[in-house]
């Protein structure tokens, strides 16, 4: 052979063997996760149930699981592991070491005949040995079910102790928890519990809320006394509120220094949250501070998921993520049943995990949808803890039943609750019927998190790739390698352990941190620690250890920090109020903090006193007293299977000057049977009310617009009729436009019956033809019953200055088609703009709307082009709310932020994977039916449950003759291709509220708004300079209660206030804002007060008005008159901008028009209507 041959064989053999090397390396390397083999670590205990038992989980939660905990019991350094058992007994393993154990259940005489459930490792005698809590339930006698106390004898023995320390409650406990709820520096316990309660059970009724401490569902509190003795003080505590109780965490949720509790509840019972009053009692507060929660609430973890150094609330409910698996356990929410949960006092609940951030201000937002994390599917316990050491807590998810009792064709077609027959042999039936069930094993989850609210499922890749049944689930540091190991309490499989091989693959850095505590609390229980970096605070960490799902972690703080290479200092303030501060610490190490440091908090210890908020609440100052009031129509009760009901979408405010005396008013509309309402601002600042329209109260109003109709002077009123309350053909979808006698009076038009009659949405208006009076454009929101069918939109052509008569008389008449030939082509708009955003001097139109593009509409000499092709913004079909302008870039150009749904729901959309909706009359009885598709994992699915689809479209009933039928098929296979080939087809191909920059020439460039911006849909926005620094920054409300309530409401907003940098970016500002539109909100409007105040109004639907003024707001009030289209603003740093004023802008909103002139500003230049041009000149 050839040498050199030879020499290349032998090469590429060694190439290919070092390819082949490396990429088996790498496969090795990359699973962050390993399953630690039973037969090395010597943990054998598994949690048996034979499938085949007399016991029916119809009749209790017997495939509920157990839990684990972790501690070190023999004070060696190494964390050791007790499993708690239903059927068999808990058991304990001691850690010898390189990751092996050994089981001391017989010799530690800890091996017990209880149904276990929770357990817990706390130094309950604090004697410095970690002694074990294990909660009882399942078996009827209460004699079977009392709770063990293991107390730690120090030579790996214990004595159980219940009933000599008071502890030995007997009523189904779940899970407990030691923290020191009254801070006289000892530990007492809070036992939560189930109750053996048929009627929790039966989803379909409606219980009434009940509360008492001796409730079979009302918890239980202990006091420690000292000397080891503990009293129940329960009722005395506040502890009263029953519940299906199955997790619980503790945590200072409002940051006063004294611990609350949180308690998921599941069936209907709502979530509790115990807001500690400092006195040893407590109060539910639940509805001030979460606006839902997860109907199926099993286990709680607490932790600070995003830095910010406000603790966050993780709830896991049964949602699954595969499209088979939710249709077949996810059944349809009956809209009269949630309603009358509501009006019996519940939060609404919504069957997802509910993963709940903590906007710093006493609210949360519940925003698990947004990050990915609410379909696990049966999911037991949430785990919340940085296991990659990057500085950012990720989540671990534990799923899995051994029955899958779920299956809606089991529950509705199995004959479970027969009136025939003896009980024996019914009970009979139905654990032979259970028995036949599947088992739900399948993976658990893991969810990296990336900063930013971004968590990515890294369960493959993190090596999580085992099915099985998981309950309880800890986490600690088993090896002392500086990551966190995982231990699973599973059914009818060998518990699992997961070694974590992080700082093995990865060159990550960590602090763990263990504290030594007061005498009568050893272990630290309620201290915070913080760590900075910078100077800033990079982890927030709170030592409560009990976490998930009956089970608690190990009690060491542990702090992943990624790359830093050293920590500024640690700050630690006990629950006792004492604190110390450490600087300069070694990192990778285990850092023992002993409270015998701590002195009395000082300066540095405490927080920089805050800035005052940005905005003060004022409606009641000014006596603004208007409450919206919605009527009782339903949409879903004519076409069930909408995404969302079009009849709950008001009110719209708009300002002016009604009364001619200079001075800015406002009007807001009501629902159908309401009244409107004007308030005239008084001589004292206050505003005093009067009902505009009793005659027309039976009309549902939307836009509303204050301009002067008749040119007399004076400002008239013009409001849109909408919703969908009526048929379609009737009169109360006219439109209506009050004339103004001059004083502040209104009447009806007489010719108002020429206006339109459609449900409308917003109304604006603008001189579009450049004759010198106001024009009209109308959106045309939806056809009443026959959605997404396209309504009319109208152009309102102003024809009074050519009245010839001697009093000029409004007339407002529909455009000549020749104007613009394809306004009814335009779809459902929800908002219209007139802005010049080309600059060429004409006013242009901005059209967006639900299933639709961002139009744009070019006026060329007062005829309308559609240039949205030009525009530079493809694939922008969404569910578009809102448009606001503002030159937010300083380049003296108008640009633009449209608000979305926002990307806090179950839906995804892009354009390779629309939401699509097709409708058509698929059974052919006369009805418009919106059937809706979504994508998962690459396949799109109908969007509805097989009931909702089976109301609207009764046909179905024999194409899906059962649940499984209907789940297991892709869109496309569902319905026949004939079907889809005639239906109209909508998309919608994103969800993101956008900032659209305007690059000049009419074309634009597209990128989303900051993540705070995705939580829920926008509607009312403001666009202003908030602060003062010669830069646009915008103002938001929104959410959406009109959602089909499977979906659930859309409310995660609270307002939002963005900072624009005067280059085209935003800032969120969370902090020291004082503006709070919390609620179901819609307009958002800027009007002035009589001292030159700056207001701020946004309405919410069917509740009260909020109002809002801006602190410190400086400066003069400039009113821009009628005759002005736009100005640029010169400031003295050299800042200019353009600024356009409008009749109508954002979503069913007119703010006034007015300009605050601060003392920074140097001049502005003037444009008016007829071309001419004007400078003034400022010398502030």
């Amino acid at each position: 052979m050839d040498p050199s041959k030879k020499y290349i064989k032998v090469t590429l053999e060694f190439v290919f063997l070092f390819v082949l090397f490396s990429v088996l390396s790498c496969e090795k390397t990359t699973k962050r996760f390993k399953k630690l083999s039973s037969n090395v670590s010597g943990i054998h205990f598994s949690n048996q149930i034979p499938e085949n038992l007399s016991y029916s989980v119809l009749d209790y939660y017997f495939f509920s699981g157990a839990g684990v905990t972790i501690g070190d019991i023999n004070n060696d350094g190494l964390n050791d592991i007790y499993f708690s058992g239903n059927l068999v007994s808990g058991e304990l393993y001691l850690n010898k070491g390189n990751l092996e154990f050994e089981n001391i259940t017989s010799s530690a005489g800890i091996r017990d005949s209880i149904w276990g459930t929770g357990a817990v490792m706390e130094d309950v005698n604090q004697d410095g040995f970690l002694d074990i809590y294990v909660c009882a339930s399942g078996f009827p006698e209460a004699s079977k079910r009392k709770n063990l106390l293991y107390i730690n004898n120090g030579d790996l023995t214990f004595t159980e102790s219940a009933k000599e320390f008071g502890l030995d409650e007997d009523g189904y406990s779940t899970q407990a928890v030691f923290f020191d709820y009254d801070r006289d520096e000892d530990l007492d316990l809070l036992v939560v519990r189930d109750p053996y309660d048929i009627f929790y059970n039966d989803v379909s009724y409606v219980r009434e809320k009940n509360k008492g401490p001796n409730l079979p569902g009302s918890d239980k509190i202990y006091r420690n006394d000292g000397n080891n003795k503990y009293v129940d003080v329960s009722e005395g505590a506040g502890i009263v509120h029953e519940g299906y109780s199955l997790g619980v965490a503790v945590s200072d949720i409002n940051k006063d220094g004294w611990p609350d509790i949180y308690v998921s509840n599941d069936f209907q019972s709502d979530d509790i949250l115990y807001i500690n009053n400092k006195d040893g009692s407590f109060i539910n507060e639940i509805s001030k501070y979460l606006k839902h929660t997860e109907f199926a609430g099993m286990g709680v973890s607490i932790a600070d998921i995003n830095n910010d150094s406000n603790v966050d609330i993780f709830v896991a409910d049964m949602m699954p993520e595969d499209n088979k698996r939710l249709k077949m356990i996810i059944p349809s929410t009956s809209y009269d049943k949630f309603n009358l949960t509501l009006k019996k006092g519940y939060l609404p609940q919504y069957s997802r995990n509910a993963l709940q951030i903590n906007n710093g201000n006493g609210t949360f937002s519940e925003i698990g949808q947004l990050l990915g994390v609410h379909n696990t599917d049966w999911s037991w316990a949430p785990l919340i803890a940085d296991f990659d050491n990057d500085g950012d807590r990720d989540f671990f998810m534990s799923n899995g039943l051994l029955k899958d009792v779920g299956d809606l064709d089991f529950i509705h077609y199995q004959p479970l609750r027969s009136s025939f027959g003896t009980k024996k042999s019914k009970d009979s039936m139905r654990i032979e019927t259970v028995n036949k069930l599947p088992s739900l094993s399948i993976k658990d989850y893991f969810f990296e998190n990336h900063g930013s609210l971004k968590f990515i499922n890294k369960t493959m890749e993190w090596g999580i790739d085992e099915p099985s049944i998981s309950h309880g689930a800890a986490y600690g540091d088993l090896d002392n390698d500086g990551d966190l190991d995982l231990v699973i309490n599973t059914i009818n499989k060998e518990a699992i352990v997961y070694v974590n091989q992080t700082m093995e693959i990865e060159d990550k850095n960590y602090l763990r941190i263990k504290l030594k505590g007061p005498p009568k609390n050893q272990n630290g229980i309620g201290a915070v620690i913080e760590a900075f970096v910078d100077n800033k605070s990079i982890i927030f960490h709170e030592n409560y250890p009990c976490q998930g799902y009956l089970s608690t972690v190990e009690n060491i703080a542990h702090f992943g920090l990624g790359e830093n290479q050293s920590i500024d200092s640690i700050r630690i303030k006990w629950i006792d109020g004492k604190g110390q501060v450490l600087d300069k610490i070694n990192i990778n190490q285990t850092l023992v903090v002993d409270y015998s440091q701590a002195t009395n908090i000082s300066n540095d210890i405490k927080s920089k006193p805050d800035h005052e908020n940005l905005f003060s609440n004022k409606e009641d100052f000014l006596e603004i007293d208007f409450v919206h009031i919605e009527d009782n129509h339903t949409d879903f009760k004519l076409q069930p299977i909408l995404l969302k009901e079009h009849s709950r979408m008001g009110p719209g405010v708009a300002v002016g000057d009604l009364n001619g005396d200079g001075i800015d008013d406002f009007v807001v509309g009501n629902a159908s049977g309401a009244p409107t309402k004007i308030f005239l601002q008084n001589s004292s600042g206050k505003f005093d009310s009067k009902i505009l329209n009793v005659d027309e109260i039976q009309r549902e109003d939307m836009g509303i617009l204050v301009f002067d109709a008749d040119n007399d002077l004076d400002n008239d009123i013009y409001i849109v009729s909408g919703g969908t309350s009526f048929e379609k053909e009737s009169m109360n979808y006219r439109d209506r436009l009050y004339i103004n006698d001059g004083k502040g009076n209104f009447i009806l038009d007489k010719d108002s019956s020429l206006l339109p009659k459609s449900s409308g949405a917003s109304v604006s208006g603008a001189d579009f033809d450049k004759d010198g009076d106001l024009d009209l454009f109308v959106c045309g929101h939806v056809i009443p019953g026959e959605f997404p069918l396209s309504p009319k939109n109208y152009l309102l052509v102003n024809t009074t200055i050519h009245s010839t008569s001697e009093k000029k008389l409004p007339r407002f008449l529909p455009a000549d088609p020749n104007i613009f030939p394809f306004i009814n082509n335009l779809g459902m708009i929800s908002t219209a703009l007139w802005t010049d955003f080309n600059n060429d001097g004409w006013t242009d139109l901005i059209c967006v709307g639900e299933w639709n593009s961002i139009n744009f509409l070019e006026n060329k000499m007062g005829v309308f082009y559609d240039v949205s092709n030009k525009s530079g913004i493809q694939n922008s079909n969404g569910l578009w709310n809102s448009i606001t302008p503002a030159d937010f870039d300083n380049d003296g150009d108008i640009d633009y932020v449209v608000g979305n749904n926002g990307l806090n729901t179950r839906f995804k959309a892009s354009k390779d994977e629309p939401l699509s909706l097709y409708s058509n009359d698929y059974d052919k009885n006369g009805r418009v039916d919106p059937v809706v598709s979504y994508y998962i994992n690459g396949i799109a699915y109908p969007a509805h449950t097989r009931s909702d689809l089976i109301r609207q479209i009764n046909a179905t009933r024999n194409r899906f003759k059962s649940f499984l039928s209907y789940a297991k098929l892709p869109f496309d296979k569902a319905f026949l291709p004939q079907e889809l080939n005639e239906a109209e087809l909508f998309k919608c191909e994103m969800l993101e509220s956008v900032y659209l920059e305007n690059l000049g020439n009419g074309s634009f460039n597209l990128r989303a708004l900051p993540i705070e911006s995705q939580f829920s849909p926008v509607f009312g926005m403001v666009a202003e300079d908030f602060n003062d620094d010669a830069n646009e920054d915008i103002l938001m409300v929104g959410n959406l209660y009109s959602m089909e309530v499977g979906l659930g409401r859309l409310d995660a907003s609270n307002g939002l206030l963005l900072l624009g940098d005067g280059k085209g970016k935003f800032e969120v500002i969370k902090k020291n804002l004082g503006f709070l539109a919390s609620k179901d909100a819609k307009a958002l409007v800027k009007l002035n007060g009589l001292k030159g105040e700056s207001l701020l109004i946004n309405s919410n639907n069917n509740d009260k008005i909020d109002v809002f003024e801006k602190t410190n707001s400086e400066g003069r009030i400039y009113k821009i008159g009628n005759n002005i289209k736009s100005i640029f603003i010169h400031s003295r740093g050299g800042k200019s901008r353009k600024k356009e004023f409008y009749y109508g802008s954002s979503y069913l909103s007119q703010s006034s028009r007015s300009i605050k002139i601060p003392r920074t500003l140097d001049s502005i230049n003037l444009d008016f209507i007829d071309g001419t041009k004007r400078t003034i000149k400022f010398n502030n």
